[in-house]
């Protein structure tokens, strides 16, 4: 079970990375998320690659740090399931988002994993 655990942080890890590389490119944050970001929009967007890019780096050190498990779950699931509600909320537009939305629904069963793990700590 240990090393399913640690797994399971490395791909939220490795799901979240993409989305966090919008820091560096502003086609890639175009390409993510099928909106043109400029202006404000572009400040924002580039704030929420600051955050995934936070919630990579809580991943990995969960992966090797068991202690900061609870905490990393919580953003972790914060990050997933929050977006899944507004997405849901928001009629489910095809496009960029629905595949955002797919890839966290990957995630989902990953999250319920480490939730068993962190439980039973």
């Amino acid at each position: 079970m240990k090393t399913i655990v640690r797994v399971a942080w490395l791909a939220l890890a490795i799901i979240h990375l993409l989305p966090a590389l919008g820091l560096i490119s502003t086609s890639m944050r175009h390409r993510l998320y099928g909106v043109e970001p400029v202006g404000s929009f572009a400040i924002l967007l580039s704030h929420r690659a600051f955050v995934f890019a936070a919630i990579v780096l809580a991943s990995l050190f969960a992966v090797v740090n068991v202690q900061v498990r609870p905490a990393a779950a919580i953003a972790v699931s914060v990050s997933v399931v929050g977006f899944l509600i507004v997405y849901v909320a928001g009629g489910a537009p095809v496009g960029a988002l629905r595949q955002v939305a797919l890839v966290d629904c990957i995630a989902v069963p990953l999250l319920i994993l480490v939730w068993i793990d962190v439980v039973r700590r």
